[in-house]
């Protein structure tokens, strides 16, 4: 199941239940991975 919101975009929920958000997110020359339960 997904729920969408205005700020974080898409929210996927997980095996248990549980709802997280996940993003990809660029500083200088470094990705780094941003997640949110």
């Amino acid at each position: 199941m997904a729920i969408e919101h205005d700020f974080f975009g898409l929210l996927e929920s997980g095996p248990d239940g549980s709802i997280f958000w996940s993003e990809n997110v660029e500083f200088a020359d470094q990705s780094v991975t941003v997640d949110l339960t």
